[in-house]
């Protein structure tokens, strides 16, 4: 779960850039 969420977190981010 921990590992899911920091996936998210940087496929978020990069999504966002």
């Amino acid at each position: 779960m921990m590992k899911s969420a920091s996936g998210n977190m940087l496929g978020i981010k990069l999504g966002e850039s």
